[in-house]
């Protein structure tokens, strides 16, 4: 608005918005594809918090292959109601969290290294400073179990 104003295109006393509203499908959200977020969201902020540190300070292993095969293997499984399609729904949910679990530690262990000051920064910035804003928001969603 203010640059409206600058230009003279604009008065800028009132301000009025259109909202259309229209029908979509929604993909509600399965238990697979929540888990598939949860590891591409905090993959993310370790490869930020990574790309920060000093060289082999933090190496980061990526699961994006992985995770995305075990959504297609679930996602295929559930189309069918035999019991072999069910087992390897069941296996691919296993190797799904397992997937999880490894990302979560490593997640937890670059936040507890982050606390105590252990994170090498690679840049002229003073050590730690430069990985405190992506290891501060890992930290929301890391607990302590």
């Amino acid at each position: 608005m203010s640059l409206a104003r600058e230009q003279g295109v604009a008065r800028g006393r009132k301000l009025r918005t259109d909202t259309s509203v229209v029908e979509s499908n929604v993909h509600y959200p399965t238990d697979s594809s929540l888990l598939g977020d949860g590891i591409r969201v905090l993959s993310r902020s370790l490869e930020r918090i990574a790309a920060e540190c000093k060289d082999g300070a933090l190496n980061v292993v990526h699961h994006g292959r992985a995770v995305k095969y075990r959504l297609l293997e679930i996602a295929r499984a559930a189309k069918s109601l035999t019991d072999a399609s069910k087992q390897r729904m069941r296996d691919s949910y296993k190797k799904l969290v397992g997937l999880t679990r490894s990302v979560v530690r490593q997640a937890s262990e670059v936040v507890e290294r982050w606390r105590k000051g252990r994170l090498k920064s690679g840049g002229q910035v003073p050590a730690g400073r430069s990985t405190d804003r992506p290891a501060a928001a890992l930290s929301t969603f890391w607990w302590r179990r």
